[in-house]
């Protein structure tokens, strides 16, 4: 090795002291490699730990939205005749049918004032003329001048002042060659309540009838009262009801219906039953995260002789307490309870969710659907917790979500400090190891740079030695020819 930081290999001596030297780091670097070998296990752990937890979140938030009747338990209506009504089941609804036949809907009340030729045109006879009317329970006062008291100026003046309660707008009912404008004050609220009254005008050139429609009444009295702002009215299961809207919410409970043509004489009939479809749809997804769970527990903790270790967390404990939990959470069924079930509602393999060698679920479609169709209530119970007590009514679903709970979710410990969870607590011991190994790897690097140059250094000496000698032999040589 010259200061150049050029080494000619072999020069001296004829041994190629490059190729010796890197094969002798090699051979030291072994430690290294052993270490960067237990790093990249360390970090295979920690990728399928993760893997893991999150297929046991996603098995968690499918048994959570499983886990009370009101989520699992859901309802659908059928109405005999389309067109009627609209509506919306919620979980809290009551199975069971209803007749509902809407009398009348409901409307907006509208108001047109006498029509005029020109919509530009002022109509005040002097400053200070008004209109009045009462909306939203709110009188209104529009005072104009009389240079600003055209049609449309009057609506804009409208809109102004009370455009949260009415709407005023300038229609033409007219011709083209003969039009007739006309000032239209609607409603912005249907129904009695929205109804607007005390309507008076004091300017010269815009006139009303504001007689008013008897309360109840949907027959107008003035000529220019052009809808009646009525109530909606159904009878449902023979009972009179109103609504100011035409949806008709807090008449049966978990339904809340919307009319949309009347059927008086001719009651619409409204069924709830189970919404078979998204129940199964529920339970389908459901054993297909359970599933999931299971087939990667499988494949991390099997062994054979031709591939050894399935996975990386073969031996690893997390497998078997995960395990462990699901299946006592779901398969841990008190004796006393199936003995004393004499429908067959009790446990998993009764309604159709039977087990296969593997541990994954397999549903029996027909059979299922058998269950859900002769006692849904008691099928919905075998998953579901209503009351949240852990007790009584706890079902398979809700118990797997406290199990999982249990590994996923932070703990409290005696004296109120956090725990971590089974996930969290593996990890942060590997990413210690890992940081660990880094710094021993880190360590090995600066020792075999080390090694390595003091080797050159010393085949480089060795080189200069060799090369000496090389030449004393030779000049010894000459003086003796």
């Amino acid at each position: 090795m010259f200061g150049s930081g050029i080494t000619f290999s072999g020069l001296g001596s004829g041994i190629d002291s490059a190729s010796l030297v890197s094969r002798l780091v090699q051979l030291e670097g072994l430690r290294k490699a052993q270490l960067e070998s237990k790093k990249g296990i360390a970090k295979s752990k920690q990728s399928a730990l993760s893997k893991l937890e999150g297929l046991v979140k996603k098995l968690r938030e499918q048994a959570k939205s499983i886990s009370t009747s009101g989520q699992f338990l859901k309802l659908a209506g059928q109405a005999s005749r389309e067109g009627v009504l609209s509506f919306d089941v919620a979980s809290t609804a009551a199975q069971g049918s209803h007749t509902i036949e809407v009398q009348q809907l409901a409307a907006l009340d509208r108001w047109a004032f006498d029509g005029v030729a020109d919509p530009e045109v002022d109509l005040a006879g002097a400053d200070g003329e008004t209109l009045q009317f009462t909306a939203g329970g709110t009188t209104h006062t529009i005072t104009v001048t009389a240079g600003a008291s055209s049609l449309n100026e009057i609506a804009a003046a409208i809109n102004d002042a009370a455009g949260t309660s009415v709407a005023a707008t300038v229609v033409n009912v007219g011709t083209q060659s003969a039009p007739s404008w006309k000032l239209v004050l609607a409603s912005k609220v249907s129904g009695e309540a929205g109804r607007i009254t005390g309507i008076t005008s004091a300017i010269a050139g815009l006139g009303i009838d504001g007689s008013e429609a008897a309360p109840g009444s949907g027959t107008p009295v003035s000529a220019n009262h052009v809808t009646v702002g009525t109530n909606a009215r159904a009878l449902v299961d023979g009972l009179l009801v109103e609504r100011d809207s035409n949806e008709f919410s807090g008449v049966l409970s978990g339904i809340t219906f919307t009319a949309q043509s009347t059927n008086a004489g001719n009651p619409v009939e409204l069924s709830i039953e189970p919404d078979r479809t998204a129940i199964r749809k529920s339970l389908d997804e459901f054993v297909s995260a359970y599933n999931g769970v299971v087939k990667f527990l499988n494949e991390q903790g099997t062994y054979t002789a031709e591939s050894g270790a399935g996975g990386a967390l073969f031996g690893d404990s997390t497998l078997s307490i995960v395990g462990s939990k699901m299946r006592l959470a779901l398969f841990n069924v008190d004796l006393g309870t199936v003995q004393a079930d004499t429908e067959g509602y009790s446990t998993l393999g009764l309604v159709g969710v039977g087990v296969e060698k593997d541990g994954t679920l397999k549903i029996d479609s027909s059979k299922v659907d058998q269950k859900i169709t002769d006692n849904v209530a008691a099928f919905a119970a075998l998953f579901t917790d209503d009351d949240g007590a852990g007790t009584g009514d706890t079902g398979v679903a809700a118990r797997l979500t406290a199990a999982l709970d249990a590994v996923l979710d932070r703990g409290t410990g005696p004296e109120g400090q956090g725990l971590k969870s089974l996930f969290g607590a593996k990890s942060e011991s590997l990413t210690r190891i890992m940081s660990e190994l880094d710094r021993r790897i880190a360590d090995e690097e600066v020792r075999l740079d080390k090694y390595e140059e003091t080797l050159r250094m010393r085949y480089a000496n060795l080189e200069n030695l060799m090369a000496r000698l090389n030449s004393q032999t030779s000049a010894l040589a000459a003086l003796y020819q």
